[in-house]
């Protein structure tokens, strides 16, 4: 019987899924556009706020002396603006929500070393992988994973198989591997399963 019902109520599921993120995108960007429609650097912007991650993060540029920053996943621009800022270094940056996309690169204008693209992470991944950059040091920061697919395994892929030199930090890696996921950990583009 509980087939009979997910069988027959799944669509309705999925289209209510599907409007209700739908509705939470539009509240974030009305949200954005009142509160702060220009980026304004302060110590609760980048990294969702969280004192640890900017720690980590300074660590590893601290250590690594990256040429080059990666992330995946603008959506509305604060840790982005965040890491262009505080590095000085160039940040190429992707988002898959027009909107959000739209909103970032509104609020982020005034940052002239930010390089912006409208696009899934995997095409844009592979793009950044046929040019020089991967020749440089990089720091990859993924968080494109807000949509029905996450795409981490593949982005990783792209990432090892196209760069020798990179770090990698990925954003709620926690709630990621709650899925049936093979795992590697990845540091200084060496793989350790």
């Amino acid at each position: 019987m509980n087939n009979v019902i997910k069988f027959l109520f799944h669509p309705f599921f999925r289209k209510y899924h599907d409007l209700l993120s739908r509705v939470s995108a539009l509240e974030t960007a009305v949200d954005c556009l009142i509160n702060s429609p220009k980026w304004v650097e302060s110590e609760e912007v980048g990294f969702n706020g969280q004192r640890h991650r900017k720690i980590i993060f300074l660590s590893l540029l601290k250590a690594f002396n990256f040429d080059a920053i990666v992330e995946t996943g603008t959506y509305i621009g604060d840790t982005t603006g965040y890491m262009a800022k505080i590095s000085g270094l160039p940040v190429y940056t992707c988002e898959l929500n027009t909107r959000f996309f739209s909103l970032a690169k509104m609020r982020l204008r005034g940052i002239p070393n930010i390089t912006f693209a409208l696009s899934d992470s995997r095409p844009f991944l592979k793009h950044m992988s046929g040019t020089d950059i991967v020749n440089n040091r990089t720091f990859f920061y993924l968080d494109a994973h807000q949509y029905k697919k996450y795409p981490l395994r593949e982005e990783l892929e792209i990432i090892c198989s196209g760069w020798k030199n990179f770090v990698i930090m990925i954003d709620d890696f926690w709630f990621l591997m709650t899925t049936d996921m093979d795992m590697t950990i990845i540091a200084r583009g060496k793989h350790y399963p």
